[in-house]
């Protein structure tokens, strides 16, 4: 490459291998379409996908759902053995072949053996580049031919990157393999108020618990009925409890969806991992029911329209009469009466 620089003529080195290398991330839409293009020529390789089942998939099946979902019976006090969270997913989802077309499928490593001996046999010959100046049209065309074959190397990688995950999945369960796979294909699940899903970032999830509806009173003994929010956690990134719905509360800056939960005092963890998401969760929970102090009236907002810094939220909608039924026949607790 020639720089002019000041009238002054430079030399730029180039390593057209390091650019090979570096075009995915470089041009990762041409990259994109020059692989498409060679899937579609190699009909062979196409729909050869990833097994799409990760270690937080299963983490929140078999361990996270557990601790959130009660057995029916609860003087058990015991939580869901991995068969029982199973059980309880088939019938959720309603499963009936076992193992499925899928399982079947994702177990078939000969085929993809084969796949990957047809794949070794492809070699695009983009010839020797000539010492001295190069015309653009040749060096494009020698350009796309080294980059099929860099495409063709990026696909053996991923090919046996596939097989040696499905040979991990060969001793699996198939009853097992069904059920995460069925999960993650549908991309979610809720049990009991307990569910997640899928997320636009391959392999992360939202995770979240229903409140159910829940009564809080304010400084002169007044009631306010709250309607069931998720409280859910992103496995992507920090583990801060949010709101899904449109919510008002007085822990919530505005009334909108998708807004953290002042925590105040709380140090949340970062880490994924099931006892953080526990922990992360059952936080949020608490302090929407639990943490509303109505005699410091502790939140962003008060909920007998006291004027607070920055406060302007009303709660007069959600005012209900102590004598109201779902507050008589116990189907709703005022989760703040004893602060």
């Amino acid at each position: 490459i020639l720089i002019k620089i000041e009238g002054k003529i430079f030399i730029k080195g180039l390593s057209l291998e390091s650019l090979l290398d570096a075009y995915k991330n470089l041009a990762p839409e041409s990259y994109e379409q020059q692989r498409l293009a060679i899937l579609d020529e190699h009909s062979f390789l196409k729909n050869i996908t990833e097994i799409p089942i990760t270690n937080k998939l299963c983490a929140i099946i078999f361990e996270i759902l557990p601790y959130f979902v009660s057995k029916p019976d609860r003087q058990m006090r015991k939580k869901y053995t991995r068969e029982e969270v199973l059980e309880l997913i088939i019938d959720q989802l309603n499963i009936s072949e076992l193992p499925s077309q899928q399982t079947r499928y994702s177990l078939n490593i000969e085929g993809l053996k084969e796949a990957l001996f047809k794949l070794e046999k492809i070699k695009y010959l983009p010839g020797e580049l000539q010492p001295g100046l190069i015309s653009r049209n040749k060096f494009q065309a020698w350009f796309l031919e080294s980059l099929k074959n860099k495409i063709i190397e990026d696909e053996k990688k991923r090919l046996q990157k596939i097989i040696s995950r499905r040979q991990k999945f060969a001793n699996t369960n198939e009853k097992l393999l069904t059920v995460l796979l069925s999960v993650a294909e549908k991309g979610s699940l809720e049990i009991d108020g307990f569910g997640f899903y899928a997320t636009s970032l391959k392999g992360e999830f939202i995770i979240y618990k229903r409140t159910g509806a829940y009564a809080l009173k304010d400084y002169y003994g007044r009631t306010y009925l709250f309607p069931d929010c998720r409280v859910a956690i992103s496995t992507n990134g920090s583990l801060a409890p949010f709101v899904i719905e449109n919510y008002k509360h007085p822990f919530l800056q505005k009334h909108a969806p998708g807004q953290k939960i002042c925590m105040r005092n709380t140090v949340l963890p970062t880490v994924f991992n099931a006892k953080n998401v526990i922990f992360a969760l059952q936080e949020g929970i608490n302090a929407l029911l639990y943490g509303y102090d109505y005699r410091r009236r502790n939140g962003y907002h008060s909920l007998d329209s006291v004027p607070l810094p920055g406060g302007s939220i009303n709660f007069d909608d959600y005012m209900i009469p102590r004598d109201h039924p779902v507050l008589k026949n116990g189907l709703v607790q005022i989760t703040n009466e004893f602060r």
